[in-house]
């Protein structure tokens, strides 16, 4: 289901308008129907039953819906009208009413919930798929059930009465589906534009009147009714065309109704041949038409984009920064966009009245056309080269032309189309970057950062003086040598050795930054922190011909960094790690344990009789002794074991790779000291006790949460028992004295 289908907590609050107005028209519909029953003659079967097309067509195209608020509607208006208007009993109103929301229901689920078309631009084949659906299998599958209550609810032979039902339902999804199906505002607006409204009215009436005649007077009507239905079609599309099948099928209908049928069978009285109206004529008659239409449909969406597609490609062409050129295969050229013309200083006209090569001295374009010759011949495929074109001032413009073939749909070749370019700014860049160097140059020797140059193959050419004091090297010792045999660095956090800047610009042409310091390795065995930034220097034709690195010294950078990381990661006031890290070694330690098969605990600590100590001693004395909590929890464990302050009185310590008895003996040492723990304070002694819980990762838990909360869990046990004392988790509460 897409976010446009569903149904919001504040949608179902609202009153179920849209749900109401689709019960309102599937009463109306079934009222109406109900009451053509009535014709002289038709003997209480309707020819056409549109309820359940009308009310699925609209569910299906529907946006969002409150399903149970519109089947209840629905439901409840088929059966109102079949007792008001029709006066059957409700027992027999009840069961044709489930009958047809049956029939809705199997026929919205087919379509909006199965198969998901992109209403209303179907294609004919998914047409295809929803007639045979829609139309007439759910129609004929529901038909069994409605003659069945035909027949015990009315007394009719039930082949006839399911015969008359399927035959009604499906010309009514046949009919009525289409036109709700395929409606658009703008297929709506086609039809009523000033341009088409008289001519759509037209043909409309002239389409139901010769219906009525060709029934009236031809033996074989029903081919000769489809033409004017299929040359409707290449008008008017799916929608237009479905409108005018509904009408010229009802007008069969309601010509049969009154008696009027085609010659040959005009002995039937009316009402007798109910059975023999011709639905597969019908529908042979009218469906081939709308199919058309959704063709004609179709055709239009592919000119539309086709059009659309070469508005873009021109606009793309005629805006492109870069000169493009379009020519035949002797030279001649013909189009050309702005950036050509501005850049030769000639309009789109004299460019084209030019000789084959445009505005290119002989020579150049003689070399020009040995090139084309093997383009056209396929010996290439592409080619590019630099040319220089007058422009219209007199002066020489130098370029670079990529040149490629264009074939038709045959494969041969067409034209040739270039992309020019122009290099007049590059070569203003060369010269910038010339003075720019000699501005580098000066600017080397008065800044305070560490800089060296090399050459191409990274042998340093130059050294600063702040270079040689962050280096701990003398520039007569560095100069000359390899700066990676001088340069050692490392990460600063991982000690492993740092990327090379200086051999991915070497490789790359490239500058680059180093985000994070690295340790800097001297000489005499000191280390700093640097960042290092490296960038290619490049020659007049915009070859590399060295590097320049530049060295800033990060050690405050790396303190802080370090400083915020230990702050992320520890309680501020005991020191141990926060609630968040916990958590994070204990997913770790559950996921590598379950992983690897390896034991590991997890123990949960509460403080006893904290509050009375917090109270009595203020929070700095509570803080104290939080510290000293902490101290023994640290001495207690092993040195890799995570020890965390959970929050206020609550501590938790995650044991990995720990066997059972050794976390065992662990929580018994940490009871020992815990209980008590005593503080001198301000002339005062306090002293406070701990829970322990513990619990050993099993099977059981299913995640590290189950784990920590069997811990939790123990720790309560410990409580509830009398505090002071250690619980493993599926064993029995060890008071202190034992604990001991």
């Amino acid at each position: 289901m897409t976010a446009t289908d569903r149904v919001t907590f504040e949608d179902r609050l609202a009153f179920p308008t849209v749900e109401v107005l689709v019960a309102a028209v599937t009463f109306v519909a079934a009222s109406v129907s109900i009451l053509l029953t009535r014709l002289p003659g038709v003997r209480g079967i309707s020819l056409v039953w549109p309820v359940c097309a009308i009310a699925a067509a609209v569910l299906i195209r529907l946006p969002r819906v409150r399903w149970v608020s519109a089947c209840l509607l629905i439901l409840t208006v088929i059966f109102g009208a079949d007792v008001l208007v029709a006066h059957r009993s409700a027992g027999v109103s009840c069961w044709f009413a489930i009958t047809n929301m049956a029939e809705i229901a199997l026929m919205v689920g087919a379509f909006r919930f199965v198969r998901k078309y992109p209403y209303p631009d179907i294609t004919v084949e998914q047409a295809a798929v929803m007639t045979a659906v829609f139309g007439i299998a759910i129609p004929g599958l529901t038909a069994l059930a409605g003659g069945a209550v035909q027949a015990v609810g009315l007394g009719t032979p039930f082949a006839t009465a399911a015969l008359l039902w399927w035959s009604s339902h499906t010309l009514g999804a046949c009919l009525f589906g289409p036109p709700i199906i395929l409606f658009s505002s703008e297929g709506l607006e086609r039809l009523l534009r000033p341009g088409t409204f008289w001519l759509s009215l037209t043909t409309l009436v002239a389409s139901a009147a010769l219906t009525a005649l060709i029934i009236a007077h031809l033996r074989f009507p029903f081919v000769l009714m489809a033409l004017p239905l299929l040359i409707a079609a290449f008008r008017f599309g799916g929608f237009g065309t479905s409108v005018l099948a509904l009408c010229s099928a009802l007008t069969i209908v309601v010509l049969w109704s009154f008696g009027i049928k085609p010659a040959g069978l005009e002995r039937l009285a009316p009402g007798e041949a109910l059975a023999d109206l011709p639905v597969a004529a019908i529908l042979a008659c009218v469906m081939p038409a709308v199919a058309v239409g959704l063709g004609t449909d179709a055709r239009r969406r592919l000119v539309r984009a086709l059009r659309e597609s070469e508005r873009h490609f021109r606009t793309a062409l005629e805006y492109s920064p870069i000169g493009i050129l379009i020519a035949d295969l002797n030279g001649k050229w013909g189009y050309t966009n702005l950036a050509l013309q501005k850049m030769l200083g000639y309009s789109a006209e004299e460019l084209q009245a030019m000789p084959p090569g445009g505005p290119s001295s002989v020579v150049d374009w003689q070399e020009s056309k040995v090139r084309w010759s093997r383009l056209v011949s396929g010996e290439l495929d592409f080619y590019d080269a630099e040319r220089r074109f007058r422009h219209k001032r007199g002066r020489w413009v130098w370029t670079h032309v990529a040149v490629s073939l264009m074939r038709d749909a045959a494969g041969r070749p067409a034209q040739l189309i270039a992309q020019i370019e122009s290099l007049e700014e590059r070569l203003k860049a060369e010269e910038r970057l010339l003075e720019e160097r000699e501005k580098l140059k000066i600017t080397l020797r008065s800044i305070s950062d560490a800089v060296i140059t090399t050459d191409v193959a990274g042998r340093i050419t130059y050294a600063n003086t702040a270079a040689e004091t962050l280096l701990g090297v003398t520039i007569e010792a560095m100069t000359n040598r390899p700066l990676d045999e001088i340069l050692s660095l490392r990460d600063a956090y991982t000690s492993k050795a740092a990327v090379s800047l200086i051999a991915k610009t070497i490789m790359s042409g490239n500058g680059f930054q180093r985000e994070s310091p690295c340790e800097l390795h001297r000489p005499d065995g000191t280390v700093s922190y640097i960042t290092d930034t490296v960038s290619p220097v490049l020659d007049q034709a915009g070859r590399q011909s060295g590097i320049v690195v530049v060295f800033r010294d990060a050690a405050g950078d790396v303190a802080r960094e370090r400083e915020l990381r230990h702050s992320a990661l520890h309680d501020s006031l005991t020191g141990l790690f926060t609630r968040a890290e916990f958590h994070r070694q204990l997913r770790r330690a559950y996921e590598k344990s379950a992983h690897l098969g390896r034991p590991a605990a997890v123990i949960a600590i509460d403080l006893d009789r904290f509050k009375a100590l917090n109270d009595a001693a203020g929070h700095a004395g509570g803080d104290a002794m939080l510290c000293k909590v902490a101290d023994a929890l640290r001495g207690a464990v092993r040195s890799g074991d995570t020890v965390a302050r959970l929050g206020g009185d609550e501590f938790g310590i995650v044991l990995g790779e720990c066997p059972a008895e050794r976390a065992s003996a662990i929580g018994r040492q940490l009871v020992e000291s815990l209980n008590p723990i005593e503080l001198e304070w301000k002339g005062s002694r306090y002293s406070v006790g701990a829970s322990v819980g513990i619990a050993l990762l099993s099977e059981d838990y299913r995640s590290e949460k189950d784990w920590l909360a069997a811990a939790d869990e123990a720790c309560y046990t410990v409580k509830a028992g009398g505090r002071n004392g250690l619980h493993i988790a599926g064993g029995a509460a060890q008071p202190i004295a034992q604990a001991k």
